[in-house]
């Protein structure tokens, strides 16, 4: 907030400390995974290592599928 203030308070303030930071690109990151936990679930069903490995690169065919198609409209 103190960078914030230096800057001028002003929304382009805000813009510049997110750029500087990465702040933006966490941001997206964390709506990216909320995303998936709201399409997908949370949890994983299977307990074996090797099957949750599956199981998670199933969800991310099916996630990159979706958000793919939800781009395209």
């Amino acid at each position: 907030m103190r960078a914030i203030k230096g800057l001028g308070g002003e929304e382009i303030a805000r813009s510049i400390r997110g750029k500087l930071t990465g702040y933006s690109q966490r941001s997206e990151v964390e709506s990216a995974i909320a995303k998936w936990k709201s399409l997908l679930g949370e949890k994983l069903k299977s307990k074996e290592p090797r099957r949750m490995q599956k199981q998670v690169e199933l969800k991310a065919i099916i996630f990159n599928q979706t958000i793919s198609m939800t781009s395209k409209v």
